[in-house]
């Protein structure tokens, strides 16, 4: 399922799971969270030696979500941007009028005093519009805007509460972009696939239909 990354013999990866059902060899955390605490955990083990510019990205090499990550890679605006999301499918998470695709808002915004408003110093927004999937790439520099303590409790209090795994990663996944220092509101400016995140003249459009135009996640 991930041997599609040995194609990259001069990147550095690593590969995270839950489990150990991978025909390479990988760092096993435990099962919760979803890709969630595998990125969190890369940021944190990593934090002070972190690459110039990391891609977190699936296993799987194609999905209903993306056509080719090794395309997407091989063809990426490598630090362009500070924050580069893989999909332009814009999503909302919001209370009482807004529709949450995910239904984690009420979670988050529990959280949001202790976890959140101390790094990003306003409440808890009224809506969030977020990109879907959790893959994207990331800057050093970015990636430091929190300090290692904030990645360390959203980790910890994932992992030590009574949340389910489901409910965890994508609670974290409506907030990536604002971890990562974006307004809490995306706009489609935002997200221009061609010109922020990997250069198309390389790609199907069939690729970049898929990356860029919102669809209903599955």
């Amino acid at each position: 399922m991930t041997n599609w990354v040995n194609h990259f013999t001069d990147i550095e990866h690593l590969v995270y799971s839950h489990t150990k059902a991978f025909d390479v060899n990988v760092v096993v955390l435990p099962d919760k969270g979803r890709e969630a605490t595998l990125y969190l955990r890369h940021i944190i083990d990593y934090y002070d030696n972190i690459a110039g510019v990391t891609v977190f990205i699936h296993a799987h090499r194609s999905a209903w979500h993306t056509k080719d990550s090794l395309k997407v890679i091989e063809n990426l605006r490598w630090g362009q941007e500070g924050y580069a999301p893989f999909h332009g499918y814009l999503l909302w998470a919001g209370s009482p009028n807004i529709t949450d695709v995910y239904g984690v808002y009420n979670s988050l915004a529990a959280i949001w005093p202790k976890f959140f408003e101390p790094y990003v110093g306003y409440p808890m927004p009224k809506v969030i519009r977020h990109t879907c999937c959790s893959e994207f790439a990331v800057t050093r520099e970015t990636i430091h805007k929190r300090p290692l303590k904030f990645y360390e409790d959203l980790y910890n209090w994932g992992m030590e509460n009574d949340i389910s795994s489901w409910e965890y990663g994508h609670l974290v996944e409506i907030v990536w972009h604002i971890i990562f220092g974006m307004n809490p509101y995306l706009i489609d400016s935002d997200f221009d696939f061609c010109t922020k995140v990997i250069h198309c003249e390389n790609v199907s459009q069939d690729l970049i239909n898929l990356h860029q135009n919102p669809i209903t996640p599955g």
